[in-house]
């Protein structure tokens, strides 16, 4: 068995943390926020490892109580205690903000329950709804039985260029494809020369086992034919549509091994439906709406150019 040694570090929590200590856990409940806890036994002597069943993970369970709940970016926090948030250590002990920590316990709970948090609440919300609606399960079930692999590199070419609006998005496939094994390029100017970065992209529907040969296909983007152009590849995806993880170890070794960056189903599911929605939040989307049910023509004539009345007599309205 191997073991993790970032997880490796966090067994001084086992031994250290001891009942009525005080405790903070980034990112709890969600992004962005901080949750102060209390432990309430000795963790030495508390511990258990139980796997939750909804998630399959999260074994590990220390005894603790949850106190009170805050954004990492409320200004009513200490400075000095914000502060300790950048940490990218996974368990680091901060005793000497013992009276800082004391302080947040005694702030009112409207100065802890911000405008933001509110918002928060309510992006969590959407974003639960939309989890149970099965929308974004949905709209890649429709995308796998409409497209074939060809549709694809159009259908990622929008995808990623509503998502990346300050990139250059391009399908390259085709006859040349064989020179430099890549289906779409996205490029963005060298800011210090007259030139581009670029990331190549190889799109593959493949089901099941996959072998090396998208690989050997990518790696051609390197060997100089985008040099000719003046675009410097700083890294190689290939994206695998129908890929399962668990059935591509194989390529994903070899993958690390090159160099090459794996885009699998999952990511190209989240990928569809972040578009989607850009795509539903579209103003000029919402405009073209309005103009196809008629709204628009009881909208105040705001920024419109009208035409100068003809002679003669005019035609009532139907």
């Amino acid at each position: 068995m191997e073991v993790d040694a970032g997880a490796g570090r966090n067994r001084q929590m086992f031994s250290q943390v001891k009942k009525g200590d005080r405790l903070l856990v980034p990112h709890l409940p969600q992004y962005g926020q901080i949750t102060m806890a209390e432990a309430t036994e000795d963790w030495d002597i508390g511990y258990n490892f139980s796997v939750w069943e909804k998630s399959g993970d999260h074994g590990h369970i220390f005894p603790a109580k949850p106190l009170l709940n805050f954004r990492r970016s409320n200004m009513k926090i200490p400075a000095s205690l914000r502060s300790t948030f950048r940490n990218s250590s996974r368990f680091w002990k901060i005793t000497y903000l013992q009276k800082e920590i004391e302080n947040v316990l005694s702030l009112p709970i409207e100065d802890l329950e911000s405008t933001s948090a509110v918002v928060d609440r309510w992006q969590q919300q959407i974003e639960d709804i939309t989890k149970e609606s099965g929308l974004q399960e949905r709209l890649f079930k429709a995308s796998q039985r409409y497209f074939s692999n060809s549709d694809w590199e159009y259908l990622l070419v929008d995808v990623l260029q509503r998502l990346n609006p300050g990139w250059k998005v391009e399908r390259t496939g085709g006859k040349a494809e064989a020179k430099h094994g890549t289906d779409i390029l996205v490029t963005i100017p060298d800011v210090f020369r007259d030139g581009f970065y670029g990331i190549a992209i190889q799109v593959k529907d493949y089901e099941g086992f996959i072998d090396d040969d998208p690989i050997r296909q990518i790696l051609k983007a390197k060997e100089g034919y985008w040099k000719d152009f003046g675009i410097a590849i700083l890294e190689l995806v290939i994206v695998l549509i129908g890929g399962d993880r668990q059935a591509g170890r194989q390529l994903e070794k070899s993958a690390a091994e090159k160099g090459v960056r794996l885009i699998w189903s999952t990511d190209v599911e989240e990928l569809l439906f972040r578009s989607a929605c850009r795509f539903l939040s579209n103003p000029d989307r919402q405009i073209l709406q309005y103009y196809r049910t008629g709204k628009l023509l009881r909208l105040a004539n705001v920024g419109v150019e009208s035409k100068p009345a003809t002679k003669g007599r005019q035609r009532s309205p139907r």
